[in-house]
């Protein structure tokens, strides 16, 4: 790449753009910094509740293994068709640090399915079974929108730490490099003119 001619106008210009490529290099590692800690925070949450739903379903399953003991797999069947398949939800944009996320909710003014049986030739172990599945469907919404975070973050750490290496090892080198070219020729300059001056001097002084 060519360089501009080393002029005073050039060496302040090359000044104030080392001066804002500075800014800009701390004000990143600044955001590095939050993007981590919320990061953190974040992966910290996402186990909590990845601990907290598995623990819901081995609730639900363990129960549900006893209701098979108890009523017959034949029932249990027949109750389970009963069962709605699908819950709606809805998914919703936040903002997390300026970046768009989702997050999933069960619609508005919509309650969780109703399983539908009578009380004859069911168990208690059945019922637990039911609700501990029930109450699992919210760490799922939740677990869900902690991961989608989370890869939204990594990515714009990744972006974060690229812009940072450009300006680290690429941009401040360059600038500092051709300051330091113009500071010397400009010297240089400097010198070769006050020795004309003098030479100048004292040729006047002879009277030459």
């Amino acid at each position: 790449m060519s360089r501009e001619a080393p002029t005073k106008i050039r060496l302040l210009a090359l000044r104030r753009a080392l001066q804002i490529a500075e800014s800009v290099h701390e004000i990143l590692e600044n955001k590095r910094e939050v993007l981590l800690a919320q990061l953190n925070l974040l992966i910290d949450s996402a186990n909590e509740a990845r601990r907290d739903l598995e623990r819901y379903l081995l609730k639900a399953y363990e129960s549900l293994a006893v209701a098979v003991l108890r009523i017959g797999e034949q029932k249990v069947e027949e109750i389970a068709i009963t069962t709605p398949a699908l819950i709606e939800v809805e998914p919703l944009k936040k903002l997390i640090m300026g970046l768009v996320t989702v997050t999933l909710k069960e619609k508005e003014g919509l309650a969780l399915p109703t399983v539908r049986y009578g009380v004859e030739g069911t168990t208690v172990a059945l019922d637990e079974s039911i609700k501990a599945l029930r109450d699992s469907i919210n760490y799922i919404l939740k677990l869900s929108e902690l991961e989608t975070t989370i890869y939204r973050l990594v990515d714009e750490l990744k972006n974060t730490q690229r812009l940072i290496n450009a300006l680290e090892y690429i941009i401040i080198p360059r600038y500092r490099k051709e300051l330091e070219f113009i500071e010397s020729v400009l010297e240089e300059l400097a010198r070769e003119e006050f020795a004309r001056q003098k030479i100048y001097k004292r040729r006047r002084e002879r009277g030459d």
